[in-house]
């Protein structure tokens, strides 16, 4: 414990410091001491490595190795415990690095966690104020944008279709069409990117308008979202695809799709 302290005391002190503790290779053995059997050495050493990472990318890419933030990622298991909100602490740092948000989301569980704990009524407020942070720095990763969709933090893939490039609004409309939603997320998902998988379906690319499609086709399927999404003006290019032949119609399965979303919107005109 008191080698610990003093490290700490060592890396406030001097970036240096914290140079010369990787150097020494100190950071593998900081962390071998999670495994510790003592609550008190594992807060300790979650502690201390929240100091030798920060702002650091060196001391974290060494952090990273292994299973390390798997070990991390563990004490978020622990409800209302320090550990927990050291960890928390120490995921936050590591995830200001691109490069390790990919491997933070797919420690099995990780994302989920974090997601309940941002709507923990039990949870300390700076913990979830810290949970929320780690979750907005996890976003830069495609794959983490998804877990979280799934895991009812839904927001940054509606975010991803209205500002992302052209090929990441495409492959978050997919897996939008693919998410099982309850209806009140269907009328949050017609609210907000209604409009913009709407003129996703006018585009001139097959694959755009399938995705587009099926993801308005699943949306369609409550009466709120329906009205919502006949709001935005779907009605004009459903018929529009029903109809047009030629080049550019409408494989048959996907005529079946738009003549689908045309009659759950059309109840609504009735």
């Amino acid at each position: 414990m008191q080698c610990l302290k003093y490290i700490q005391s060592m890396c406030h002190k001097s970036r240096s410091n914290k140079h010369a503790v990787r150097n020494v290779d100190l950071i593998p053995m900081i962390a071998e001491m999670l495994k510790s059997t003592s609550r008190r050495v594992q807060c300790k050493a979650l502690e201390t490595l929240q100091i030798v990472v920060e702002d650091d990318a060196d001391n974290k890419a060494i952090l990273a190795e292994g299973d390390n933030v798997r070990t991390v990622v563990k004490f978020l298991s622990r409800e209302q415990s320090i550990e927990r909100e050291e960890a928390v602490s120490l995921l936050l740092e590591l995830s200001k690095s691109k490069a390790l948000c990919e491997k933070i989301g797919s420690v099995n569980g990780a994302i989920l966690i974090l997601v309940g704990m941002t709507s923990s009524k039990s949870e300390n407020l700076s913990t979830v104020e810290k949970a929320d942070k780690t979750l907005e720095n996890l976003e830069k990763c495609e794959n983490n944008v998804r877990q979280m969709a799934e895991n009812g933090r839904l927001q940054p893939l509606l975010n991803q279709i209205l500002e992302g490039p052209p090929e990441t609004k495409l492959s978050m409309a997919s897996y939008l069409g693919e998410l099982v939603m309850n209806n009140d997320v269907k009328v949050l998902v017609a609210r907000t990117v209604g409009s913009s998988l709407i003129n996703i379906m006018r585009s001139d690319d097959m694959q755009s308008r399938e995705v587009a499609l099926k993801a308005l086709n699943q949306i369609s399927f409550h009466e709120a979202s329906a009205k919502l999404l006949i709001e935005a003006g779907i009605l004009p290019p459903l018929v529009k695809d029903l109809f047009t032949v030629g080049t550019n119609q409408l494989p048959m399965r996907l005529k079946e799709v738009a003549a689908t979303t045309s009659c759950q919107c059309c109840k609504l005109r009735r």
